[in-house]
């Protein structure tokens, strides 16, 4: 009887350790993903901000090269006649 009662609380025992092991490997796998995630959306902000930047930045010069072809009486072409004054 004795023995019986050990191994039913050594089987107990055995399952709930069984499960707080699946359980924190699976927390541990969600952080991890988590981590890799936010890391993603870092690097792909990052680029959407360097990507901004150059627009800007070609935005900037259409509107001097716009400018100086107003300032000769002419008008500002579309980049694809060259982008300049016609």
């Amino acid at each position: 009887m004795v023995s019986k009662v050990k191994v039913v609380i050594s089987l107990l025992f055995l399952g709930l350790l069984v499960f707080s092991l699946t359980s924190a490997v699976e927390e541990s796998e969600k952080v991890f993903l988590d981590s890799e995630s936010a890391k993603s959306f870092h690097r792909d902000k990052r680029y959407v901000n360097i990507y901004r930047e150059l627009r800007r930045e070609s935005d900037r010069a259409n509107s001097r090269i716009a400018r100086y072809c107003r300032s000769i009486g002419k008008r500002h072409c579309p980049s694809r006649y060259g982008g300049r004054c016609c």
